[in-house]
């Protein structure tokens, strides 16, 4: 496969994960893993980048405003796309022009790359040992102009798993944990010297999505609507093997327009 070959694959790929991505959260422990804004527990957390594939997390950032954006639409993939375009600077090729330079994807060896810098830190691509997070507190009443540290039992850890300080900040403040569980507490300072804490564990997991099949059996370009598909056999489209050319046949768009010539470039299935 060539270069632009392997880029038009993934742009397939972004497609049909726009909506997926966009609801990869981690399962929830004993805090809140969320992404709204709003924290209903007195700790919520978030992976910052959910998507591996991503290497800046600004990219998945924006397919997770798509998704908020379109609730009207019922998330579908098709509003999702047009939202996407819409936005100020979009790339005259379409929205994925941009991500698509962004991925943990060697095009030239046409595979994952074993080890991606993701936002600024080299990671194991498919097993992680760290998680960058975001950590907020609810602040109760008679707190609002309160100041919040945090600290974290394993300790937060740094790019290089090495031990990390405190933590400040009451909202989205940004944080590193080892896989498994880490209880984090949180001290709210008002201003008037008066104190409160709050502890809980969070618990980051990787989540493994295998989609199976050539571009259209695993799903890349999955359309708004469910297509109707020939059965396999004479009425499939048609293909020849690589080692004797004999024939084979697979599930194909039930359309007038698709050229059962086996000897045809495939381009309607």
């Amino acid at each position: 496969m060539e270069r632009g070959q392997a880029k038009t694959q993934w742009c397939g790929l972004l497609v049909a994960g726009v909506g997926a991505m966009a609801g990869m959260l981690t399962a929830p422990g004993p805090a809140r893993a969320q992404a709204d804004a709003a924290c209903a527990t007195p700790i919520c957390w978030r992976i910052e980048n959910r998507f591996r594939l991503f290497r800046d997390k600004s990219v998945f950032q924006h397919h997770e405003d798509a998704w908020r954006a379109t609730a009207a639409e019922n998330h579908s993939v098709l509003a999702m796309e047009r939202w996407l375009n819409s936005r100020p600077g979009s790339p005259a090729a379409g929205w994925a022009e941009r991500a698509v330079r962004q991925l943990c994807f060697d095009d030239v060896k046409n595979v994952t790359e074993a080890f991606c810098r993701r936002d600024g830190v080299r990671e194991n691509y498919i097993n992680p040992k760290t998680f960058a997070v975001s950590l907020t507190a609810a602040l109760p009443d008679g707190f609002a102009d309160a100041t919040c540290e945090w600290s974290a039992q394993p300790v937060f850890v740094n790019g290089d798993e090495k031990p990390a300080g405190k933590i400040s900040g009451c909202k989205a403040a940004p944080a590193r944990v080892r896989g498994g569980a880490t209880k984090v507490t949180v001290t709210m300072r008002a201003s008037d010297g008066s104190t409160r804490q709050e502890t809980d564990t969070i618990k980051p997991a990787n989540i493994l999505v295998a989609g199976i099949g050539d571009s259209f059996t695993s799903g890349e370009g999955n359309p708004d609507i469910p297509v109707a598909l020939k059965s396999v056999g004479d009425q499939g489209a048609c293909f020849r093997r690589l080692i004797d050319g004999s024939r084979f046949f697979l599930p194909a768009r039930d359309v007038d327009t698709l050229n059962r010539d086996c000897d045809a470039e495939q381009t309607d299935y």
